[in-house]
């Protein structure tokens, strides 16, 4: 086993047949241990007839599928050069069918697959399964959410995302910013995407960045009248991981409101119903790091459950779904939480933020 497991880690098929020939001949039946190295082998130079093949001997044999199991079909793909959509989508419904429950490692593999693969609907269905699951988010897990909410233009999930993560006592960084506004301007909305880079992002003590302000000038360098101002902006920015000086964020604000104005030829205007609110008073204790952040209302609005209900395509039976929920802690997900965010500064408990919107 620990000599196919090198050959595996090295994709090499060749010999990882081989390996396992010499076992079959000395007796040795498969497992667990000897499908997951095979399985990953396969799976990474993307021959999946070879992986029904085993996952259909592990049938057979009744060994055991796991999370593992799931994970190295799901890893393979997100780091493929050339996602497989349609193997995405066979061994989603067919890991399903099995009754395979994953765990939360399982689950981030599935995520960045659906994203490499673009499978935006996909990502909500398989968040749905996740919570009946009663497992954890992780925050890598909202980031590719906020993605798929911008590929979709549902700009309306992007606040109850975020009031989600306020329920796991998640902090959202520069990133899953990053991630948000971007998804705003792809629905036409620049105005939230001031909104949340003014005031959402103060509240939670989170200092927009060059790339957070790239993620939006790059949407707008093709706007018929902002274009010219969008481009020279995007130019006259530093390194992508600097915090923008008053002046560069005067600057982009300026811009945003430009063309989020009612008489601006953008995709769209936004909404009054969209401006933000006083957040409650105190602050919840992040987990991740201990820092205190600013509380966000807990409760969705029942128009953004509708909308995220009206989403989905299908029922529960799409998704990961189990009868009997079990939690299980993931020390990954610590860890990956607990990297310190250079942008932090002490959040106010009287800043503004977006509300949940209808």
């Amino acid at each position: 086993n620990g000599i196919m497991a090198a050959y595996s880690s090295a994709a090499n098929v060749e010999r990882v047949e081989h390996y396992y020939g010499l076992m079959q001949q000395a007796g040795f039946k498969l497992n667990e241990r000897t499908a997951t190295s095979m399985i990953k082998t396969f799976a990474e130079v993307g021959d999946w007839k070879r992986v029904s093949r085993v996952l259909d001997e592990m049938t057979e044999l009744r060994v055991e599928k796991n999370s593992a199991t799931a994970s190295v079909i799901f890893d393979a793909i997100a780091r493929s050069k050339t996602p497989d959509a349609t193997a995405l989508r066979k061994y989603r419904r067919r890991l399903q069918r099995e009754g395979l429950q994953l765990d939360e490692m399982a689950f981030r593999d599935l995520f960045a697959a659906a994203r490499a693969c673009e499978d935006w609907q996909g990502m909500f269905e398989d968040f749905d399964g996740m919570r009946v699951q009663n497992r954890r988010p992780r925050s890598s897990i909202y980031q590719h959410l906020m993605v798929a909410a911008g590929h979709l233009g549902k700009a309306n999930m992007i606040p109850t995302l975020l009031n989600q993560m306020e329920e796991q006592d998640l902090a959202p960084r520069t990133e899953l910013f990053r991630l948000a506004v971007q998804a705003y301007a792809r629905c036409g909305l620049f105005g939230d995407v001031a909104t949340t880079i003014e005031q959402l992002m103060p509240a939670w003590g989170v200092r927009a960045t060059v790339a957070v302000a790239n993620s939006v000038l790059e949407l707008l360098v093709s706007h018929p009248t902002a274009g010219p101002r969008a481009h020279a902006l995007a130019g006259s920015l530093g390194s992508p991981h600097h915090m923008l000086n008053n002046a560069e964020l005067g600057a982009l604000l300026e811009l945003l409101n430009s063309v989020s104005s009612p008489d601006a030829s953008s995709p769209g205007a936004p909404d009054a119903s969209r401006a933000p609110t006083t957040p409650a008073a105190g602050s919840v204790q992040d987990s991740a790091d201990g820092e205190a952040s600013p509380v966000l209302p807990s409760d969705l609005s029942a128009a953004s459950s509708a909308s995220s209900e009206s989403s989905r395509q299908g029922d529960s039976s799409s998704s990961f779904a189990s009868s009997e929920p079990s939690a299980q802690n993931d020390p990954a997900a610590s860890s990956e939480s607990s990297q310190p965010d250079s942008s932090a500064v002490p959040a106010p408990n009287d800043s503004p933020r977006l509300s949940s919107v209808s």
